[in-house]
């Protein structure tokens, strides 16, 4: 996608490339539970969903998309304990959410009638250690008073 920055040698626009990258834990996590189901390869972006978990949430009932293994291993734990959620199988099952992302977004161009359901009740649950980090950041984030700064006109600017 473009940047909005410029080759300062050739003013060509320079471009940037996105990659998601999941880590090698969680990597290894899909490549064991799908070993179990005699599949020997593991999704580029691993995704976990609990078949049959719906959660109440903001007033809706959603589907959890977990982008952690050990974050849908703890929902069902919780499940398992009686405390969350509805009945649930209990299956773990290992998707690719990029490739879940991009069959929702070609359904919404084709004009599937179920998509805008299927839509509503997705949940993505990013990993609740980047949740922790970014908890983190923001607490050790100095309080700096906004800074004013006249122009220098000596300058040009």
């Amino acid at each position: 996608m473009a940047s909005g920055l410029r080759d300062q040698v050739t003013g060509r626009e320079l471009t940037m490339v996105w990659q998601f990258m999941p880590h090698a834990a969680e990597q290894r996590a899909a490549q064991v539970v799908l070993a179990k189901t005699g599949k020997l390869s593991a999704p580029n972006m691993p995704a976990y969903m609990v078949e049959g978990l719906v959660i109440n949430k903001r007033g809706k009932e959603v589907r959890p998309v977990f982008l952690s293994k050990k974050d849908c291993d703890a929902a069902l734990a919780s499940i398992e304990a009686g405390s969350d959620g509805d009945a649930a199988s209990g299956k773990v099952i290992v998707y690719d959410a990029l490739r879940l992302l991009l069959q929702v977004a070609s359904d919404i161009e084709a004009g599937e009638p179920d998509v805008a359901n299927e839509l509503n009740t997705l949940e993505l649950v990013p990993p609740s250690e980047s949740l922790e980090f970014r908890e983190q950041i923001k607490a050790n984030k100095p309080k700096l008073k906004a800074k004013i700064v006249p122009p220098d006109h000596r300058h040009g600017y």
